[in-house]
């Protein structure tokens, strides 16, 4: 995972990566779908004790906005938006805010992976890890401090392209 802030003129100000991945979370930490509660609890302090210092360093830089890359964030946003299948254009420039953020893990938490495989937006092999990498994200968002981020299919810098025209 990683955390860089930058100015909109793409010259980067700090950041850096840190040892949390949604993967290494789930290997780590859940043994059951739905989770259960001391393991999600445990996912969570770990996700926040890795990230803080990361967090630490770039709120030095007073970030103004929260673009996610990945997919873990364009899964989510196509979650989020009950989209009927997949698409890279319906997700990128979404912007989906903390509640909301919260509110599809939970959601993601409570279901099996046979309930997640149904759920139409969300890429096949994606089922296990999503919920570590919601756990991630929305960690991540409240460490910065955001209430809302800005999602891309794409890379960094078309995200801040996108959003430098919004």
């Amino acid at each position: 995972t990683e955390i860089y802030t930058g100015l909109s003129t793409g010259e980067l100000l700090g950041g850096g990566s840190s040892q949390v991945g949604a993967v290494r979370m789930l290997e780590r930490f859940i043994t059951t779908h739905p989770l259960l509660p001391a393991e999600k609890l445990a996912m969570e302090n770990a996700i926040r004790d890795l990230l803080k210092p990361l967090a630490r360093q770039n709120l030095a830089h007073a970030p103004q906005t929260l673009a996610a890359v990945g997919g873990t964030a364009t899964s989510l946003a196509a979650i989020i938006q009950d989209l009927e299948e997949y698409s890279d254009e319906k997700v990128t420039g979404v912007s989906v805010s903390l509640e909301e953020l919260q509110s599809v893990y939970a959601q993601l938490g409570r279901l099996t992976l046979e309930e997640r495989r149904r759920l139409p937006a969300l890429q096949a092999g994606r089922e296990d890890v999503i919920v570590c990498g919601a756990a991630i994200l929305l960690q991540a968002a409240q460490l910065l401090g955001f209430r809302k981020l800005y999602v891309s299919a794409w890379d960094l810098l078309y995200a801040r392209l996108a959003l430098s025209v919004d």
